[in-house]
């Protein structure tokens, strides 16, 4: 089997109907579909129950946190790559998974494009086709737009010591490592920002400073800091010598008009 997509839900039936009906509506077939519900206590396992045809597989139980529930998913997986679609996210298009998976990239990670849903807007994001250290420094990838070798999780799982940017660490953690990424240029997925990511922003900063102390030699931590330090430096400076140039002209203009006068 070439994918495993598994959703991760608690509580959230109405997103769950929205993932479950654009994993269902894909020509791709060479899937299966993992559903892992934290004990929902609204209509969720009802729906699960009653769902034609069923889930590859799913369970409904307490877990301890998004990424528990995720490494639960993993263990049952038998895809060759994974795919974390979590509830209330949704694939692109019926024929989404068919031209990712037409030209795909014998590549560990593979990570395409996404679209960023708000309430009242969306917006195209795109990944460059390089990464680097000093990318995930300030950026991520869009988990629920990357496929990751199966084999890669299965050893090691994602850490559940971090709450929010687990996913994240491991793109460093496998950056170091010598992992390949290729970057498919294919906006794969709706991604709704109302994750614990995105509203958690103050923490989800601290764990990402907690989790570069911890994958980084200290000399490279060390070296990064001080080449962003340099680099904030030279753009304050760049922005004092604009904004007196900006003075200069505004007063050019007024002693000319003046003189006009």
């Amino acid at each position: 089997m070439k994918l495993s997509i598994i959703t991760i839900t608690r509580n959230d039936l109405d997103g769950l109907r929205r993932t479950a009906l654009s994993v269902s509506s894909q020509s791709f077939r060479d899937y299966e579909w993992i559903v892992i519900d934290g004990a929902s206590t609204d209509a969720t396992v009802e729906y699960l129950q009653s769902m034609q045809p069923q889930p590859s597989a799913w369970v409904s139980e307490p877990d301890g946190g998004v990424y528990d529930a995720m490494n639960k998913g993993i263990q049952k997986a038998q895809g060759e790559y994974l795919l974390f679609l979590n509830s209330g996210d949704s694939l692109l298009a019926p024929d989404t998974l068919a031209r990712c998976f037409s030209a795909f990239p014998n590549a560990d990670i593979v990570y395409g494009d996404a679209y960023f849903v708000y309430p009242k807007r969306k917006k195209i994001v795109t990944h460059p086709d390089t990464l680097n250290l000093y990318y995930f420094r300030r950026h991520s990838l869009c988990h629920q737009a990357t496929f990751i070798r199966a084999s890669l999780l299965r050893k090691c799982g994602y850490s559940t010591q971090y709450k929010i940017v687990s996913d994240w660490r491991q793109w460093l953690v496998w950056m170091i490592e010598g992992r390949s990424f290729v970057h498919l240029p294919i906006v794969v997925c709706n991604y709704m920002m109302d994750g614990v990511s995105t509203t958690m922003r103050k923490a989800s900063g601290i764990e990402r400073e907690a989790v570069f102390r911890e994958v980084l030699p200290s000399v490279w931590y060390d070296l990064m800091i001080a080449e962003e330090t340099i680099y904030q430096q030279k753009k304050l400076k760049y922005l004092r010598v604009c904004y007196l140039l900006g003075a200069l002209v505004l007063l050019l203009s007024i002693t000319l008009i003046l003189i006009c006068l």
